[in-house]
């Protein structure tokens, strides 16, 4: 009898295991649960894309000097930046003469600046970015490029890109955002260009900030980027759960998760790293969220769904007056 029993336990559960796991019980519980666990993983991805903003007032033609001289400047970026994480170039004669800029993040490597330098320099020339643009900028994971065929090295530019991430998450506290990058702008208005920091919110979530500007900007002229890029985030801030303002002479960014190295990069190397090597760093780093949020959306669905296989199970037993087998 007790054989009996456990036979028809064991058919009952897979009967009702079958029905749980239908193709539209597992759709739901993708649509309810895994989805939004990905979406602030790949926050972090989308906030990392390329943006770029192009000035179109002429176009220049394939072969051309200007493009001669446009590719010895960025060249010239790139080539240097990686030793110093800045640099600007100029080169030729008007009015083919082009001035150019090359910035990393205060936290990349070596390795990551010369990577997403040269990422940068190719990318700008390409049809569906600036494409054969006189002047162009173009913001790519951590550094910043822009070229023109005028003199913009050493004037404040606050014209660039915002972007926003909303979500059904619930959004840090607003005041904890704006203290955080208040303080962070003080401090790089006042150092080296460059600050980052963390805080917490009224919930004890931890908020992550960045703020630079580029060398080539006064202090004063720091600061006026950073306030006014900070207010027009804060502007638009219900519902973000962070955000990026992308201009042409400083940057600010705010997320819910860990998106900088806390710690201070290694020296920059003497000379050029590989390109592979620096290609697996960033694989590597960009594959590290996405793990994560892809585990821990399936580990949260198995749970839910062996807690509603448990119920169904508890009252068919019931029903068939095996009451007592269940805890």
């Amino acid at each position: 009898m007790a054989m009996a029993t456990a036979m028809n336990l064991n058919f009952h559960g897979r009967d009702y295991a079958r029905s749980l796991l239908s193709g539209q019980t597992i759709t739901l519980f993708y649509i309810i649960f895994v989805v939004p666990a990905l979406l602030i993983t790949f926050h972090g991805q989308v906030c990392n894309a390329q943006a770029t903003q192009c000035n179109r007032g002429f176009n220049y033609t394939k072969g051309s000097e200007f493009e001669s001289n446009l590719n010895t400047v960025l060249n010239n970026l790139v080539r240097d930046t990686s030793q110093t994480g800045f640099n600007t170039s100029e080169h030729g004669q008007s009015p083919n003469r082009i001035y150019g800029l090359l910035q990393c993040r205060g936290d990349a490597t070596a390795h990551q600046c010369y990577n997403c330098s040269q990422r940068a320099s190719t990318t700008i020339r390409q049809n569906q970015s600036c494409g054969n643009a006189g002047g162009g900028k173009i913001w790519m994971g951590v550094c910043f490029l822009r070229y023109e065929n005028f003199t913009f090295i050493g004037q404040l530019s606050t014209d660039g890109r915002y972007i926003y991430i909303k979500s059904t998450f619930r959004s840090p506290d607003v005041l904890a955002v704006a203290k955080l990058l208040s303080n962070l702008s003080a401090e790089a208005a006042s150092g080296s260009g460059y600050a980052s920091g963390t805080t917490t919110d009224s919930l004890s979530r931890k908020i992550y900030g960045l703020v630079q500007c580029w060398k080539d900007i006064s202090s004063d002229d720091c600061t006026t980027c950073l306030s006014k890029t900070i207010n027009n985030i804060l502007a638009s801030f219900t519902g973000t759960t962070g955000a990026q303002g992308l201009m042409g002479s400083c940057i600010v960014r705010y997320e819910i998760y860990s998106f900088f190295n806390s710690t201070a990069p290694p020296p920059p190397s003497t000379e050029a790293p590989a390109n592979d090597s620096a290609k697996q760093i960033n694989k590597s780093l960009n594959k590290t969220p996405i793990i994560l949020g892809v585990v821990g959306g399936f580990l949260l669905a198995l749970l839910v769904c062996l807690f509603a296989t448990g119920r169904r199970l508890k009252a068919a037993i019931k029903r068939r007056g095996y009451e007592g087998i269940f805890i």
